[in-house]
């Protein structure tokens, strides 16, 4: 139970925060209008992805939760090096 708890909370947070900087940050316009809500979802986020965890077993959401950052992770950074955003 606690290594299921772990895996949601530790790498659902960073996750959590990702997806967030994510929606704020693709949007075309400013992102400094699209932080607020982006902040007001990320920890209802944090809590899905904690809930999931602990419905999984822990390998397994561990290992979904490792796969979702090594996509997300360079896919913001090249789009925010790129400036492909506004």
């Amino acid at each position: 139970m606690w290594w299921r708890l772990l895996a949601g909370s530790v790498p659902g947070f960073s996750l959590a925060a990702l997806i967030c900087g994510l929606l704020a940050y693709l949007p075309p316009g400013n992102w400094q209008q699209l932080w607020v809500p982006s902040l007001l979802l990320f920890f209802p986020l944090w809590l899905g992805l904690t809930g999931w965890a602990l419905a999984q077993k822990p390998q397994k959401s561990l290992i979904w939760l490792g796969i979702a950052h090594g996509v997300l992770v360079p896919f913001f950074l090249i789009v925010k090096h790129l400036h492909l955003v506004g």
